[in-house]
């Protein structure tokens, strides 16, 4: 296995919109998790960041990847482009 560096553009797979948060994310809801599919070839999972309830989210809908950094944490993110 090794590190490949990836553009981060992709399509949405799979989602789902979580309206019971975890404890983490109380305060968030509803919020968007999605699978992947990378230009580059692998699929990955994230948060569907700047996605409002009234917001519809679809199957093949365009995205970018971003990390966005909480305290300590880094988490892989996408937006819609």
């Amino acid at each position: 296995m090794t590190w490949e560096e990836v553009s981060g553009d992709g399509v949405i797979r799979a989602f789902t919109v979580v309206h019971v948060p975890l404890s983490t994310m109380v305060g968030r809801s509803p919020y968007a998790v999605a699978v992947v599919k990378l230009d580059d070839g692998p699929s990955v999972s994230g948060l569907v960041l700047d996605v409002d309830e009234g917001d519809t989210l679809s199957v093949g809908a365009r995205v970018v990847a971003e990390f966005v950094k909480e305290g300590e944490k880094t988490a892989l993110c996408f937006k819609l482009v």
